[in-house]
């Protein structure tokens, strides 16, 4: 190739490149200028009437109090479980005591090891969700109804024949503390503590 060819092919190029800047300039004016224009958004419609469903709220003998309330056309029943127990009633200088608790509840019962707590859930086609709050524990569950009274009796089994193994806290200790470290690195997590400080 000559320096002639070289040259206008260098030159091509360079139009080309040109080119190609151009259009991408030209596009981002007319991005701004489609914002500048932007127009209001119409107003919303009114809203759509919405009746709290009839519920059935009783206790049983031991004291607990249920409340049933049918909604909706799925065939599925939620389940959840709530204790007014938290991470404000951990013993004064024992921080994490209900944390690891809810996470040894998870190792499963004395019939149902976690492994096969896990499997009975997911036959079920869903899974134990437990959250250990403030000043509240919860499990839930949400299954089809067929198998309601059996995910009711298998949350029974969770929260009152829990194995607690203490073979297990050592690993779970070292886990919470890893989850503290990081929380640690994050803002939200150091904002909040300041608050709760200030508070």
């Amino acid at each position: 190739m000559t320096s002639t060819h070289k040259i206008k092919s260098l030159l091509l190029s360079a139009l080309l490149i040109l080119s190609g800047f151009a259009a991408c300039a030209a596009r981002a004016q007319s991005q701004t200028a489609a914002a500048a224009q932007k127009q209001t958004p119409p107003p919303g419609g009114a809203p759509k009437a919405f009746n709290v469903p009839a519920h059935e709220t009783y206790t049983l003998p031991n004291g607990m109090r249920v409340t049933l309330v049918p909604y909706g056309n799925i065939p599925k029943v939620d389940i959840s479980l709530s204790v007014r127990a938290g991470n404000l009633n951990d013993p004064r200088g024992l921080q994490g005591v209900a944390d690891i608790t809810g996470e040894l509840l998870k190792e499963g019962t004395k019939t149902l090891n976690a492994k096969a707590l896990a499997e009975t859930i997911a036959g079920m086609g869903s899974s134990l969700d437990l959250r250990v709050g403030e000043d509240e524990t919860a499990v839930d569950v949400d299954v089809l109804s067929e198998y309601g009274a059996a995910a009711i009796k298998l949350m029974a089994d969770f929260a009152m024949h829990p194995l607690l193994p203490e073979s297990e806290l050592p690993r779970l200790k070292a886990n919470l503390l890893r989850q503290v470290v990081v929380a640690k690195t994050r803002p939200g997590q150091i904002a909040l503590a300041r608050f709760r400080k200030l508070m």
